[in-house]
């Protein structure tokens, strides 16, 4: 079909049209259209609106597309008319511009395929792994400890990290195999199971490895990175939830950096977590979370009780501090400095502007030290309650997070910290030490 041919048969219609009104026939044809029956009536009233928005698209489409300078190519998906930008010239509005992939806004953005999620799914899967730890229940309340004890199974999930057979879960998933009263089963994707023997766990990061012998280098999951996710991402949940195995639920990234004291664990100022609205429930604790690209950014670890589409990963950019100290001391190592922090937002800086006139004036940003604990590496190294400090390690220091995130697990090494201290900055240096908790 020629590209102008229906636009032609319709100017032609138009013609005709003009042609029966000029010659005076019209009131005839209205008085026809008054005396005939009201099904003929409407069906007149239905071919009139078809060929208005016949018309009206026909013209839309020649002022959108008939312009040869616009791209529209659907089969190698560049298209051009995206910008939301007004072209005075021709009077359209463009309405951003995809290239490849790529969308409009997002140097990282794209159109998503029919496949986008089963792709992603088909990278990592082979490396998720269901975990059963079976146990002797506790001694019966009528015989005591002679009489028979009730076998109990808990089942969670994991992934592969090494092709030697490490496996990542949660601490709470091999609870039971930490204290020497279970045994560890590992079922892999394809069916083969192996036992399981606990190499270290942290049970403050509820971080785990198993380590089992399949006899053969097995798949391993790709470790992505967890620092540049955005709310609105689109994560896959992968794992065993309530025995299922190899179940995959997908949702979006509801929210980043959900810190712990917001789910009631003030003590692990250090954990931060991802929240989604991909559905975990009991038995994905331990499977991987994953982008579209396949990577692991999170670890699945637990959902809220009374609600659904309300669930948390462990962010994989922390997973891998601990992972690394486990495999090489067996236990976590973590920096001791012995100070409180503020963040110094707009609203605190303008309330202790206000309370204190003697509160550093040049101060716009910063994390506040309102107390350094005696004897503490904080104190031998300088630092003293009212210092602002605004850059850690050669980077600014915007937030408690930031300072938390950028000390990461470093211990036993100097660290330059820039701060300002009444109305004059200066650089200190600080050697964290190691504060270390062993597992019981």
């Amino acid at each position: 079909m020629q590209r102008y041919g229906l636009l032609r048969s319709l100017a032609s219609l138009v013609n005709s049209t003009k042609s029966v009104y000029n010659g005076g026939k019209i009131e005839r044809f209205h008085r026809t259209f008054q005396g005939s029956s009201a099904s003929f009536k409407y069906g007149v009233y239905f071919m009139t609106g078809s060929l208005v928005g016949a018309f009206g698209s026909i013209v839309s489409y020649h002022y959108l597309y008939g312009n040869e300078n616009a791209k529209h190519r659907v089969g190698d998906s560049a298209v051009q008319l995206c910008n939301m930008s007004v072209d005075n010239s021709s009077k359209l509005i463009k309405l951003g511009s995809f290239e490849g992939d790529q969308a409009a806004g997002s140097a990282e953005g794209g159109v998503m395929s029919r496949y986008a999620i089963a792709d992603a799914v088909a990278k990592v899967a082979p490396a998720v792994v269901n975990i059963t730890v079976t146990s002797e229940g506790p001694p019966s309340p009528w015989l005591g400890p002679i009489g028979p004890r009730e076998v109990q199974q808990s089942s969670g999930s994991g992934f592969i990290i090494d092709p030697q057979g490490f496996i990542l879960t949660n601490a709470h998933v091999v609870s039971e195999a930490s204290h020497y009263t279970g045994q560890v089963t590992v079922t892999l994707q394809d069916g083969r199971a192996f036992p399981g023997k606990l190499h270290s766990h942290d049970t403050l990061s509820d971080l785990a490895i198993i380590k089992i012998d399949a006899g053969q280098s097995l798949p391993c999951a790709k470790l992505g990175n967890s620092r540049n996710l955005r709310p609105g991402e689109w994560v896959i949940a992968l794992g065993s939830p309530l025995m299922l195995a190899n179940s995959v639920t997908s949702g979006i990234v509801s929210a980043v950096q959900r810190e712990s004291y917001e789910l009631g664990f003030p003590g692990s100022s250090k954990l931060a977590f991802i929240q989604t609205d991909a559905a975990i429930n009991v038995g994905n604790s331990g499977g991987p979370l994953v982008n579209l690209d396949g990577e692991v950014v999170g670890i699945n670890t637990m959902k809220a009780l009374r609600s659904d589409g309300i669930s948390f990963a462990l962010p994989i950019d922390l997973v891998k501090e601990v992972v690394e100290q486990l495999k090489l001391h067996g236990f976590v190592k973590r920096p001791y400095l012995g100070i409180k922090l503020l963040t110094l937002s707009p609203r605190v800086l303008e309330e202790l502007k206000e309370r204190d006139p003697h509160f550093p004036n040049g101060v716009s940003y910063g994390v506040l030290v309102p107390q350094v604990l005696p004897g503490s590496p904080a104190d031998r190294g300088g630092l003293r309650a009212g210092d602002v400090i605004i850059e850690f390690d050669g980077k600014p220091v915007k937030s408690t997070r930031e300072f938390l995130d950028i000390l990461g697990y470093r211990v036993d090494k100097p660290i330059q910290v820039k701060i300002i201290r009444g109305e004059r900055s200066e650089t200190i240096s600080l050697t964290i030490q190691p504060e270390v908790m062993r597992n019981s």
